[in-house]
């Protein structure tokens, strides 16, 4: 990687020098024609200045100054009967000319001290290259290291499709078009969709929609609700539907047998894109947004203990994908914790039992299985990995600082995803320049429990996932 940083900066560097030298011939051009253009002016002026004391000198052997000045600009031929005006004109060309002399001047200062920024690039680039090995070891490139997974899983997924024993549901349509009905930009509910294979679903309504796909909640031949996500590339939902398959091996339901992630059915790969079926947290598809907007229209901010239940929640869930589960979820965020409700709820009402006892954390798309990538004898929670893959108001502080970052990523979109609940708005943060810690924006209220949110945000906001021990 510094090598290759190394390589563009010396290309940057040479472009500069290339774009300085074009530079620096149009301002030589432009400095070359004001000297005439001034010798031009003065002519003018001393021919002016004799026309009007109707003095004419012609000195023989000597050109007037006419000839002068048909020699040196012939685009203008003068001539005694020159005016006023003309002069002005010639004046104000002169000093345009002027202003892109000192505008060149400028451009090639700015391209000088850029080519020494990026010289000082290159040397850091090379220090780097020449620090100890064991620095960076584990280190992993996140985008390098999902692009690895989504084609591993891909290939694991195709080959499983292909084995008839195989017990995973997974169908290998590439070489089909999507069913026309998943083409259309909305869904009408009571579409049919034949999926192949004999299996036909019904669309009950949109859950969710984001930049790459679509997730609608489907009901199929048994009466069973399924959320049905439909994407292109097939390969992160390959991956997707591998890893909650781990995380559905490694993470044993709560006591009363709550399950919070959502549990992989089905993969349909075709040619334009796949198909992922999976458990929905409910029919709706609320989220935490929908609960902050929902109590704007009625009283305006969601209660304190409304705030403090949900985040405890959040808390649990994501400890049992750390610890348990042993993956990095990577795009933690409010849109991501769907509604639903408890097993409790259910037990006691059935269908009929409220959507909110509880929460779902969804969308593993962007996810990492630390188990996969730790080094052999190490902590997986302390794994590292570099490259921004948020989006920049999602972005921890190591990531902010163009650090090394882990389990710190999710603590991030945890704290944002409570602060939009106590505060009903999106979480901004500074960094103390005395103490170098980072801290929310805006202030707690005086009647809330202040030393409760101000621990759980200087924590989530502040671990240092290379070395503090796990917090949650």
């Amino acid at each position: 990687d510094t090598e290759a940083s190394g390589s563009l900066y010396t290309s940057e560097i040479t472009s500069l020098q290339n774009e300085m030298g074009d530079i620096e011939q149009s301002r030589l051009a432009l400095v070359s024609k004001n000297a005439e253009m001034k010798i031009l002016l003065q002519l003018q002026e001393d021919t002016i200045s004799q026309t009007n004391q109707n003095q004419t000198h012609h000195y023989q052997g000597k050109p007037s100054n006419v000839e002068k000045m048909n020699a040196i600009c012939p685009e203008y031929r003068a001539d005694e009967s020159w005016k006023q005006s003309e002069l002005e004109e010639l004046s104000n060309i002169l000093k345009s000319r002027e202003k892109s002399i000192e505008r060149l001047s400028m451009d090639r200062q700015l391209a000088q001290d850029e080519i020494v920024s990026l010289r000082a690039e290159v040397e850091c680039a090379k220090e780097i290259g020449q620090c100890d090995k064991k620095e960076f070891e584990g280190k992993l490139n996140s985008l390098a290291r999902h692009k690895e997974d989504m084609e591993s899983a891909m290939r694991k997924c195709m080959t499983a499709a292909a084995n008839s024993r195989s017990k995973y549901e997974i169908f290998d349509y590439r070489k089909k078009p999507l069913p026309k009905a998943l083409l259309r930009k909305s869904f009408t509910s009571g579409t049919k969709i034949d999926l192949l294979g004999g299996e036909t679903v019904t669309i009950v309504n949109e859950l969710g929609r984001g930049v790459y796909g679509v997730v609608l909640l489907c009901n199929d031949e048994r009466g069973q609700s399924d959320a049905l996500k439909i994407q292109a590339p097939i390969g992160s939902l390959a991956n997707e539907y591998s890893l909650l398959l781990r995380i559905e091996d490694r993470v044993e339901p709560d006591d009363s047998g709550f399950y919070p992630f959502p549990r992989s059915r089905a993969l349909h790969a075709f040619s334009e894109g796949g198909l992922f079926s999976m458990t929905a947290g409910s029919d709706s598809g609320m989220t935490l947004i929908d609960v902050v907007n929902t109590y704007k229209i009625i009283m305006g901010n969601v209660p304190e203990l409304i705030a403090i239940y949900y985040t405890s929640r959040m808390l649990k869930h994501l400890e049992s994908l750390h610890q348990d589960g042993k993956v990095l979820h990577c795009d933690v965020k409010p849109d991501n914790w769907v509604l639903t409700s408890s097993s409790k709820d259910r037990d006691h009402a059935g269908t009929n039992a409220v959507g909110g006892a509880d929460l779902m954390l969804v969308d593993f798309g962007r996810s990492i299985d630390l188990e996969k990538v730790a080094r052999q004898g190490s902590n997986p929670l302390q794994a590292q990995f570099t490259g921004s893959i948020a989006a920049e108001d999602m972005e921890c502080g190591s990531m902010r600082k163009g650090m090394s970052w882990g389990v710190d990523l999710d603590f991030f979109g945890l704290a944002a995803s409570s602060f939009i609940l106590l505060f009903g708005s999106h979480m901004e943060v500074i960094e103390d320049k005395r103490t170098g810690k980072w801290r929310i924006q805006k202030t707690l209220r005086r009647y809330w429990q202040r030393e409760l949110w101000n621990c759980l945000f200087v924590s989530l906001l502040n671990f240092d996932s290379s070395s503090d021990m796990y917090c949650l």
